[in-house]
């Protein structure tokens, strides 16, 4: 019920303002302004905008409400992790620390395609908390062995997570930013604890955060 007013909500919202700007395109074609072309091709991209946004949010609630099937098979963590930060290679500040020894595989048994999304979640996350806090970008991706489970740390200097709402961090639906759906960490929670690994945070707001996942070798 939750997530069924969450997406009435996300999809109403931009609805009105949209109907408002269609309502006044036709008021001044009627007057014939001469500046009429020139509304309609910024009325047209703010529009294009918002139908990209709300497909965005459609489509991420399916995604959440029907995961894929896994398909899980033998894979190396941090060959994975490393293919993912040189993705973001165009970002300065994002880097790879890896505390194990060059040439040990981190071997785990998942669906490799899932854990790509979770990384891209964490470090995108990371950098947009940077962003916000309109500093230089500065994320480090750590990862490690711990026990009997992998652990990859994404840590940021971004703004940080205020107290009251770090409790809803992994809810459906709860974003701190202006745009999106909201789903991601609880999508990457759900790929995580469905092979029995964990993830967790520690953040300080206006000092940033440490975003980790653990799971088993």
């Amino acid at each position: 019920r939750q997530i069924t007013k969450q997406i009435a909500h996300e999809i109403k919202n931009p609805l009105t303002p949209m109907k408002l700007n269609l309502q006044h395109l036709r008021t001044i074609r009627k007057d014939n302004e001469a500046d009429y072309q020139e509304r309609v091709n910024h009325l047209s991209k703010s529009l294009l905008s918002q139908i990209d946004n709300l497909t965005a949010i459609v489509d991420a609630f399916s995604a959440f409400s029907q995961m894929p099937k896994a398909n899980a098979e033998s894979f190396d963590m941090g060959q994975l992790v490393k293919e993912i930060v040189a993705l973001f290679g165009h970002h300065k500040g994002v880097r790879l620390e890896c505390e194990e020894d060059e040439g040990i595989i981190l071997s785990v048994f998942a669906d490799r395609n899932h854990f790509v999304s979770v990384l891209n979640n964490l470090i995108k996350n990371a950098i947009q908390a940077c962003e916000q806090k309109n500093t230089e970008v500065d994320v480090l991706v750590r990862l490690s062995r711990e026990d009997k489970f992998v652990r990859v740390d994404v840590i940021d200097q971004g703004i940080g997570i205020a107290g009251e709402d770090k409790i809803n961090v992994f809810v459906p639906n709860f974003t701190t930013k202006t745009t999106g759906s909201g789903l991601g960490l609880a999508i990457a929670r759900q790929i995580i604890e469905n092979v029995e690994g964990s993830i967790g945070f520690v953040s300080e707001e206006g000092e940033g955060s440490t975003f980790y996942f653990l799971v088993p070798l």
